[in-house]
């Protein structure tokens, strides 16, 4: 989570949404930084309202500050966390969430799990939807953008800013930079190529929902219904 009381805005960072990146494209120009450990980082908007919203009222008097998140098309956010599960480090028997390895587990059976009424715990990765929504269950997050469209993320935040922004590589952690003016100058140099080359922020993923049949597609979206409607909303730039 990044706030901005300058540039009015609160971000919440969705997992497996360009986190990092966007953290490091943020972080100069935000005034709270929350990073680092994933139960902090991933503060929802129920959590903000409730512990982090009161304390900024209290210190700034403003009490309106504008929320944004990213969302993902709801089957490639289970894919690239099954993915994440099925690193090597979670096959060690040792390691303390080895429970949550996905090795020889095929994305099919992963989903079958994620939809079950008890889902082992290799599937229990929550939904996006418990991010955005606020005390009474509804969307409460103002600016929600498909990650699929991160270019228009990025422009909206620039003009927030006042600065053209760049999203950089989803490997480049905030933890590496510890300087500000670092990050200042490689966001300038960057930019620069960028517009010389004249290069749009853009994602490509591959349709892993053609890879499930027809009745468990459905289950799913039964299952996480509200992850698909805020997903198709925020597509077609009603939640932008």
């Amino acid at each position: 989570m990044l706030i901005s009381v300058k540039h009015n805005f609160v971000f919440l960072c969705m997992p497996k949404c360009a986190s990092t990146s966007s953290e490091t494209m943020l972080l100069p120009h935000s005034d709270i930084v929350i990073v680092g450990t994933p139960p902090l980082r991933h503060t929802s908007l129920r959590e903000y309202e409730r512990s982090i919203k009161p304390f900024i009222v209290e210190k700034t008097g403003k009490d309106a500050l504008e929320t944004v998140s990213l969302i993902r098309e709801p089957v490639s956010w289970l894919y690239s966390w099954y993915r994440f599960r099925a690193r090597a480090e979670l096959r060690n028997p040792n390691h303390p969430a080895h429970n949550n390895s996905t090795h020889g587990v095929s994305f099919l059976e992963f989903i079958e799990a994620y939809v079950s009424e008890n889902k082992p715990a290799f599937a229990d990765v929550g939904c996006q939807y418990d991010m955005l929504r606020n005390e009474t269950g509804e969307n409460g997050v103002e600016k929600v953008f498909c990650y699929n469209q991160v270019n228009v993320f990025v422009d909206y935040m620039s003009a927030k800013v006042g600065k053209k922004l760049i999203l950089g590589s989803e490997n480049v952690s905030p933890k590496s930079i510890h300087q500000n003016n670092s990050i200042e100058l490689i966001s300038s140099i960057t930019r620069k190529l960028m517009n010389r080359l004249k290069v749009e922020h853009r994602v490509v993923e591959k349709d892993m929902s053609k890879e499930i049949p027809a009745p468990l597609m459905t289950a799913l979206r039964e299952n996480i219904r509200q992850d698909f409607e805020v997903y198709e909303r925020a597509k077609n730039n009603q939640l932008a």
